[in-house]
């Protein structure tokens, strides 16, 4: 099993679970965090607390067989043994208990994106007893993202579909509400990074260490957030389960 390691040179004793969340960096550990117990010398050359997020044997520091980046400022430096990066198996959350789809992304193995619809949630009622389904808090973020995304598919899909003899005030109306729903490569790109941190013990510098992501990815990513048919699946057909 692989994982990443995390250096922290400003400890000097094994990370409590307010200093990973001071980090930014909590939700990457689950169950032990195995440590040396002793500071080390790290990849930026001064002395500190080496961890892993998973259970297997704890390495000491080793340049020549570590693959090392600085990240959130200095905060902390990630890293994992060379030719050994950890893939979906090892940073999967827990098993998929619904909607999946399966898609390569850059280290060519597949890994899943929940879609919106399959987001955690329960069902709630308004102040007049009407009945209404509730992404739960966690989620909600990130399904506010997945409509932001809907919204920019549907103005592209509006405009292509435009007929060439529209009137022109209509197509100026369509082109500024593709304008206005339009995301930008940066704001794809947060996006999928969001949507593979639901289901994977990760996030922005993890995803970018293992090079996941293009902006050809990211962008087919967000539509499998939507669950939009262009995409296609790993195999031709979507590993989906509907929500109980």
């Amino acid at each position: 099993m692989s994982a990443f390691l995390y250096f922290f040179s400003s400890l000097k004793a094994p990370p409590t679970d307010d200093v990973l969340a001071k980090m930014g960096v909590l939700d990457r550990f689950k169950g032990s965090r195995p440590s040396r117990g002793v500071p080390e010398p790290g990849p930026n050359g001064l002395q500190g607390m080496m961890v892993t997020c998973s259970d297997g044997d704890m390495p000491s520091y080793d340049a020549a067989a570590q693959e090392w980046r600085e990240c959130a400022g200095g905060k902390y430096w990630l890293g994992f043994v060379k030719g050994s990066p950890p893939g979906p198996s090892d940073l999967l959350r827990a098993p998929f208990t619904s909607g999946e789809l399966l898609m390569p992304l850059g280290d060519g193995n597949l890994w899943g994106i929940t879609c919106q619809a399959a987001l955690p949630s329960y069902w709630d009622v308004d102040a007049g007893g009407e009945a209404f389904n509730q992404v739960c808090p966690e989620c909600r973020a990130l399904s506010d993202e997945a409509d932001r995304v809907y919204r920019a598919q549907k103005a592209v899909e509006a405009v292509m579909k435009a007929p060439d003899d529209m009137p022109e005030a209509e197509s100026a109306a369509l082109l500024k509400a593709l304008e206005d729903a339009c995301l930008s490569p940066e704001e794809e790109l947060a996006i999928a990074v969001e949507a593979l941190a639901q289901s994977y013990r990760g996030g922005v510098y993890e995803i970018a260490a293992l090079r996941l992501l293009s902006k050809e990815l990211a962008h087919c990513v967000n539509l499998a957030l939507i669950d939009h048919p262009s995409v296609q699946p790993a195999g031709g057909e979507a590993k989906k389960k509907g929500k109980s």
